[in-house]
């Protein structure tokens, strides 16, 4: 752990830890804003990728299957993970927050982090972070999805868009048996 003078921004984070912005782990909470949470129980969900990058409302919301996604608030920030905006380490297992990471950052072999803090830092390998969080690999920043190369998951049609089509789609199966 590193401990430096609070930061606000990852080009801040990025100076203070003398590593590239790419390195940095950013940590966003998302708020599910529907007027129905597309996962029961799961009003937020915390989004990893780096630093450098730039986050795609339309891809996450089509991964989460929500019609209406935001970033939280600063009170709703400090509510679910006791952090200030920014200072949030990228471990929502911690909040019982599902994480997401991006594959941005799988391209950094050493990533950096606030450690709930704006003034202390980790550093850690991304494998080792994986293997601890263990969150749901997709692709959700613009630039890696300009790159392509989906994963099978992200790819449109490979799958039912969420689980009210996927029950439509069994129930229309059965339906098909029986006549």
């Amino acid at each position: 752990m590193t401990e430096h003078k609070a930061v606000r921004t990852c080009e801040e984070a990025a100076q203070v830890r003398k590593v590239t912005v790419d390195s940095g782990a950013k940590a966003m909470l998302i708020k599910d804003a529907g007027k129905k949470l597309a996962k029961e129980n799961v009003p937020y969900y915390l989004a990893v990728m780096s630093a450098s990058k730039r986050f795609s409302n339309k891809a996450f919301k089509k991964m989460i299957n929500c019609k209406n996604i935001k970033f939280a608030s600063e009170e709703e920030c400090y509510q679910v993970t006791g952090c200030l905006t920014g200072a949030v380490p990228p471990f929502g297992s911690v909040f019982s927050v599902p994480v997401w990471v991006d594959r941005s950052l799988s391209k950094e072999k050493e990533i950096n982090f606030n450690a709930g803090l704006r003034t202390h830092s980790i550093s850690m390998s991304y494998e080792d972070y994986f293997k601890v969080e263990a969150p749901t690999f997709q692709v959700f920043t613009e630039e890696e999805i300009t790159l392509g190369d989906l994963p099978v998951e992200a790819k449109a049609g490979d799958q039912p868009k969420n689980q009210r089509d996927a029950a439509k789609a069994e129930r229309l199966a059965k339906r098909q048996k029986k006549v």
